[in-house]
């Protein structure tokens, strides 16, 4: 899977956002499963995007190993829970990335999606993850991504303090609108 994964495929595409979504869980199943952390993809259907498949799969990857790493931590905690749930509106495709970490402290949430700032010891975390994540999100999906502190069931009956990260993608990209009015 990885052979692939890294190849510079830069021309932008049509894709299945359930595809991408699956491939990285299935990329990050081995990880989960060794922590006992349980992931579920809600979405009522598949849904495409434009743009680059390979850049998404990274930014879920980020994602998904970012709430592994606090979850792990969490040796007290019965269930540790990740769920992604993908949902359209009119123009935008919304991607949330939720877990029962504990969230986030108010004072750091600014600072998550800033080059160099990471809550890790030097030996295991850089701190670009997220920087990483939200350039490929902004820059080259037109897209926003955001973080902030939820209280949610995530399927049980109890409420848990979860950090919630929020990708947003237009369905159109702006070179196809752009594409769009020159034709006229």
């Amino acid at each position: 899977d990885f052979r692939t994964f890294f190849n510079p495929n830069r021309a932008k595409r049509a894709f299945s956002i359930k595809e991408v979504i699956q491939k990285s869980i299935d990329l990050s199943k081995y990880q989960l499963e060794k922590e006992e952390i349980d992931l579920a993809l809600m979405m009522r259907q598949d849904l495409e995007v434009f743009g680059f498949k390979n850049e998404l799969i990274h930014v879920l990857l980020n994602l998904i190993g970012n709430s592994k790493d606090i979850l792990s931590t969490k040796t007290e905690q019965k269930k540790k829970i990740i769920h992604i749930i993908a949902k359209e509106a009119k123009e935008t495709i919304f991607i949330n990335v939720i877990d029962n970490g504990g969230g986030i402290k108010s004072d750091i949430i600014p600072k998550v999606f800033d080059p160099y700032f990471t809550t890790k010891h030097q030996s295991v975390g850089t701190g670009i993850g997220l920087y990483m994540s939200k350039q490929m999100v902004e820059k080259h999906m037109h897209g926003k991504i955001t973080c902030k502190n939820i209280r949610h069931k995530l399927g049980s009956t109890n409420f848990y303090a979860c950090t919630m990260f929020t990708i947003e993608i237009p369905k159109k990209s702006n070179e196809e609108d752009d594409n769009e009015q020159t034709q006229f």
